[in-house]
């Protein structure tokens, strides 16, 4: 097993954390640019500055949860048995 796979598993658990995280976040940076800086909000309606960071975020985890999965298929594959006839 190859050190990337081995190191795959851990961030992969770290990444389903972000899931719980990444909402709050997002609705926090709606309502901040939103409501409270009406008068000059720092990313206005299309939120591009947010798009490119959940984009970028995407990017990096894409290929660790790939890894991931990669890994718990050699884990989880079947040894093959030998048939006596």
């Amino acid at each position: 097993m190859t050190d990337s796979l081995r190191i795959a598993s851990p961030a992969s658990a770290a990444a389903d954390f972000h899931r719980v995280i990444r909402p709050v976040v997002i609705f926090a940076w709606i309502g901040l640019n939103s409501v409270a800086l009406l008068s000059q909000p720092f990313d206005p309606y299309p939120y591009i500055l947010l798009n490119l960071v959940l984009s970028t975020l995407a990017a990096l985890q894409a290929p660790v949860i790939m890894m991931s999965q990669n890994r718990q298929e050699l884990v989880i594959a079947p040894t093959p048995r030998t048939t006596t006839k």
